[in-house]
């Protein structure tokens, strides 16, 4: 009969298996707002902020005749959404070892932290108001059509008004971001760039945007809706307050449409209906 000795279960409760922490790169590059925890109290976890005012010229050095233009102070709300919570338990024996307490506290500080990053691609992936298409490429151009698209965006905020001297930045998907890396990486006449690309798949900003690259990316529903008929003649808001006095957000309006096959995210043009430049307003 073989010997039956009893051996020690030994746990390094110190020497953890190697593990990563949350990337959070959109996170540590949004704007942040911080309201005092007082006001939201008191506001009912709504404040509202407003926005710049826009004025019409009038020609002449007789101005009596001239309608003055009105003011109109729109207000933009902050709502603080429900708080996200991790919860566990741990009974008063389990207690008695402080590890169990450090290492769920590490986990869900991590876990919430990727959640606000989750939480933002979404929140843009699904209200994403200026649009670029890119085909579905096969043909080995998908570095090229990323950078004809990321090219297309600035374009189109540079035609609206959206200032050239702010912070533009990129988040591309590590997918995408490696196909424009592997477009950058064969080119010889970026001397530096091309090289940091082939070896390492870093690329420098793209299009005027600051690129980086993000574990998480959002995802949106395949639509299957050609074309779609509105009902009624999409109207300019220009109200600031509902009857009860209150603010209306004026960033967003309702349409009613008949189609079928739309997806949350989807994004449409309205024949007849131009973007216009922020500012001057021409189209």
């Amino acid at each position: 009969m073989a010997n039956q000795l009893a051996k020690d279960l030994e746990i390094m409760f110190e020497n953890y298996v190697e593990g990563f922490e949350a990337a959070c790169v959109v996170s540590r590059n949004a704007k942040k707002f911080r309201p005092g925890d007082t006001a939201m109290q008191r506001a009912g976890d709504v404040l509202y902020r407003p926005q710049h005012y826009h004025m019409n010229i009038e020609e002449g050095l007789d101005l009596s005749s001239k309608t003055p233009t009105a003011l109109v102070q729109r207000l933009v709300p902050s709502v603080f959404k429900e708080p996200k919570n991790i919860l566990y338990t741990l009974d008063a024996r389990e207690m008695r070892d402080p590890e169990h307490k450090t290492e769920a506290g590490r986990a869900a500080g991590m876990r919430l932290a990727a959640q606000i990053d989750s939480d933002l691609i979404s929140m843009v992936t699904q209200r994403a108001t200026n649009v670029i298409t890119m085909a579905d490429s096969t043909a080995g151009t998908q570095g090229r059509d990323l950078w004809n698209c990321a090219a297309g965006i600035d374009a189109t905020m540079t035609a609206i008004g959206v200032p050239q001297g702010i912070n533009r930045r990129s988040f591309w998907n590590p997918f995408n971001y490696k196909d424009l890396a592997g477009e950058l990486g064969h080119r010889a006449y970026a001397q530096g760039a091309t090289l940091t690309a082939y070896e390492k798949a870093q690329i420098p900003p793209v299009a005027s945007f600051d690129s980086y690259k993000t574990d998480i990316s959002g995802r949106l529903p395949k639509g299957s809706t050609e074309s779609l008929t509105v009902s009624g003649q999409p109207e300019h808001k220009v109200e600031a307050k509902d009857s009860n006095g209150m603010p209306v957000d004026n960033r967003q309006g309702t349409i009613t449409v008949s189609a079928s096959g739309l997806q949350v995210g989807d994004a449409f043009t309205i024949a007849g209906v131009n973007s216009v430049h922020q500012i001057t307003k021409d189209t």
